[in-house]
This record gives structure tokens, sequence and C-alpha cells, in this order.
């Protein structure tokens, strides 16, 4: 048989495994698990015995047996199809969303992990194995491994966003992971975090807004306000939403710029320097010779500009 017809051959395999399996998953393995989302697992359980008396070595249907039968409350059944399954090491993603679906509902976290390890060894290179090994250590809160995984997905496919999930997960570890009780760590990981970005930065590769506030959040946590004063008045600031709001006009729907505002009113508030508008003034009641040094005051303007808001063309 010459590699044309045996690839057509294995295809069409495929597909009539896929047509079988359709009764039970849907047109997409997972999303649509028909038998098992009605709650007839029974049929579903039934229609996984046909599949499998036919082909017998098709590992979707064996991971979607194993998810039915924990369905039906045999977990030694299912755990003993699982583990066999994981012993044969499928890479298909069908196969392993299924398996890991059976692993969340059994509150078994770390294997799905160890799923996704072995599958990324035999296939190195796959995107999206790599994409949901690193969503296996999201699961259990494994900062450091994160930081690896995504790292290694990045060398693979340099897109910006994986870059960031290490960065990320190097902040998680600072705040919440080893650096969460060690100053020194914790300010050691938060400046690898900024090292990072500025490589970014030197290059040119900053283009989201989610990238400009991962970095405010780096420098927020190490206490550089001047340095975010910075960005927000530079290049950067302008790929922030809110710095493309047009100066005369106040978005009532603008959140962060309310947050600004309210942030601005409490520093007067408790300010020292807080200014006494009496005796800043000679008694006028002009609003615009006031400061919002008050909650009274606060509400009072922003009662205005809600108010005066259709006027303003911000509805």
């Amino acid at each position: 048989m010459s590699k044309a017809s045996s690839s057509l051959h294995v295809h069409q395999d495929n597909s009539v495994a896929e047509r079988r399996l359709r009764p039970i998953y849907g047109n997409k393995i997972i999303k649509k698990i028909d038998w098992l989302d009605s709650g007839n697992n029974k049929k579903a359980l039934q229609e996984c015995e046909k599949v499998l008396k036919k082909t017998p070595n098709l590992h979707c249907a064996k991971a979607l047996k194993a998810l039915t039968l924990h369905r039906m409350g045999k977990e030694n059944e299912s755990k003993t199809m699982l583990d066999a399954l994981t012993k044969e090491q499928p890479t298909d993603d069908a196969t392993l969303q299924a398996m890991t679906l059976c692993y969340r509902e059994m509150q078994e976290l770390e294997k799905i992990c160890k799923l996704y390890e072995t599958a990324v060894k035999l296939d190195p290179t796959n995107e999206e194995l790599h994409t949901h090994l690193f969503m296996s250590y999201v699961r259990i809160s494994d900062f450091k491994s994160q930081q690896q995984s995504a790292m290694t997905l990045y060398k693979y496919k340099p897109k910006n966003p994986y870059y960031c999930w290490a960065v990320m997960s190097i902040i998680l570890q600072a705040t919440r992971g080893e650096g969460a009780k060690d100053p020194i760590k914790r300010k050691l990981l938060l400046s690898l975090c900024e090292r990072m970005f500025d490589k970014l930065i030197v290059e040119n590769k900053i283009d989201a807004e989610q990238e400009v506030q991962l970095y405010i959040m780096i420098l927020e946590l190490l206490e550089k306000y001047e340095e975010i004063l910075v960005v927000l008045d530079g290049p950067l600031g302008s790929k922030l939403q809110c710095s493309n709001i047009p100066q005369n006009r106040l978005n009532i729907d603008a959140w962060d710029i309310w947050k600004e505002y309210v942030n601005s009113v409490f520093e007067l508030m408790y300010s020292e320097k807080k200014l006494n508008n009496h005796e800043n003034h000679d008694g006028g009641d002009s609003d615009m010779e006031t400061v919002d040094d008050t909650p009274e005051k606060a509400h009072e303007f922003i009662c205005r500009i809600v108010e005066n808001g259709s006027d303003n063309g911000n509805n």
C-alpha cells in the first residue's frame, strides 16, 4: 500500500470513528457532549461501548467512557480506565480534554498537569498543548511552573501574551508565593519583572493596552510612582483607553478616570496642606473657585456631571 493510500485509509478510519462518537459528544468533542449533557449516562455508555467494540484502541472513546463511568458513580472503573489510558500517552486534543474534564470533576488537578507534561514532551512544538499545560499549572497555583511553561511557549511561539504570562507568573511568586513573606525575595522578583518589560520597551514590542497596564502594575508594586507618571505621559500612555478621551469631555462611564478623581478627593481630605476655601477667596460662591476636598463637594460634582451628561453628548 502506498503512503498516499495509507494516509487516505487512516483519514477514513478517523472520519468513521468521529461519526460513531458524534451522538456522544456532538460535532466538537467536549464542547458538546450530547448524551452526557442531557444526563443520559446509560445511553452515553452504550454508545461508547459500540464505538470501542469496532475501534477498541480509540483513545477518545476510552476517555469518554471513563468520564461516563465517573458520572455514573463507578469511580474505581473510571480510575482504572484513566490510569490505563494515561500509560498510552495520548496527545490528541479531544482525548486530553475529556480526561481533563474527568480529573477536574474528581478534584485530581495535579494529574492534568502530568497529562500535558507528557503530551508536550511527545509534541514539543504544539502551541495548543503548551497553553493547556500552562493553564493546568494555573489551576493548582504552581506559579514557578507557570513561569517556566510560559517562557518555553514563548520560545516556540514568540508572542507578547505568552511573555506576559511569564511576567504575571513571577508577580504571583512575589505577591502570593515565596516572596509574600520575604521582602528581599519579593523585590528581586518584581525587579526581574521590570527588567523583562524594559526589554520589550527597548525592542519597541509593546502594542496592547493590557501590556501597558501590566507594566504599570509592576511599577506600582515597586512603589515607583514617578516612573508611572512618566509612562502615562509618554508614548505608552497613549495606548491606554482613558488617554484617548477628549480633554474637554468627561465620559460618565470612564471608571478609571472616576477612580483617579475619587483618589484625589481623598488626598485633599487627608493632606496636611488641605485648602481652606473660606480663607483662599472672598466668600465667593462660584463652584469654579472651590476645591473638591470633602465628600459633600465630590457628591455634588458627580451628581452635576451625571445630570448634565446627556447635554455633553455622554449618555
